[in-house]
């Protein structure tokens, strides 16, 4: 199966009609409604609940005849999971073994040929593969193989984890000695936790029952702030980091671009005060140490 970065040799259908799409006036995309983990004779399931959308007729004709089918392409870089799960119905439920799965998935969804198709063609191709027969403007046909993509959306970017990950599963506080007595700073260096190096005075304040929740908020909101510095600077590195996911899931939910907050330092503050009111309430007995 040819991969969507790759050049193809005849006109894709993609999620967006610009003056440079393959099709002129169609598109194809999908919705994902929801994302569930069921258990299913002994075994736990990633269950993906989706319909998919395709305004080009002749594409959908392919499908209803048998030709072609809906599909989602999902690749999991740490398993090493990489698979085509396809379906006739434009609507419908994937079941994908959880224990497949592990940190960031790739969902791309397609439409494949699973037939060899003869003459395909379409009114809709943009112009520029418009060809030349005797000084007229003739509509190319093309030979399509099973295994032929003929349609792509964008790809959706999914977190899986086997373990709950809590505020005190990610965040690690330490008292430094050599730091200001009431000082703290967050390490973002390690691939498992933000580390919380506290000053003498705050870390005993920290490890205070009586005093810890007028200081736990202030902290909990830093250090999704700088996780949130650290993603919008380096998002290819920090993405694969565990206590990255303090923040992914929520940044999922909210479909905010944060490349529209890069400058505002305020928005980027609020942001992170939004994400840290999810954990304010836990305590965080498991981080002293």
């Amino acid at each position: 199966m040819k991969l969507i970065n790759e050049a193809f040799p005849y006109p894709i259908l993609s999620p967006d009609v610009t003056n440079n799409s393959d099709y002129k006036d169609s598109a194809f995309q999908c919705n994902f409604e929801e994302f569930n983990n069921i258990e299913k004779d002994g075994t736990e399931y990633l269950q993906i609940k989706c319909n998919f959308l395709c305004s080009e007729k002749n594409i959908v004709n392919c499908i209803e005849n048998n030709n072609a089918q809906y599909g989602l392409h999902i690749k999991s870089t740490a398993t090493g999971f990489n698979k085509l799960f396809t379906m006739i119905d434009d609507d419908g439920t994937f079941l994908v073994p959880i224990d497949s799965l592990y940190n960031r998935i790739e969902i791309t969804p397609l439409i494949i040929c699973t037939k060899n198709i003869s003459n395909f063609s379409s009114t809709d191709f943009n112009d520029e593969y418009l060809i030349d027969d005797n000084g007229q403007k003739k509509l190319p046909e093309y030979n399509l193989k099973v295994g032929d993509i003929i349609a792509f959306d964008d790809v959706h970017t999914k977190h899986i984890h086997y373990e709950r990950l809590s505020m005190e599963s990610l965040l690690v506080a330490q008292k430094d000695e050599e730091a200001p007595p009431f000082i703290y700073s967050i390490d973002t260096n390690t691939n498992y936790y933000l580390v919380i190096k506290m000053g003498s005075k705050i870390f005993e304040i920290f490890n205070n029952p009586e005093k810890q929740d007028y200081i736990l908020s202030g902290i909990i909101k830093d250090c999704i702030l700088v996780a949130l510095y650290e993603y919008m600077n380096n998002k290819d590195d920090i993405i694969e980091k565990r206590w990255a996911h303090l923040i992914i899931e929520k940044l999922e939910e909210s479909k905010i671009d944060l490349n529209d907050l890069k400058d505002d330092i305020d928005e980027i503050n609020k942001l992170a005060q939004s994400i840290s009111s999810k954990y304010g309430i836990e305590r965080l007995e498991d981080m002293k140490k």
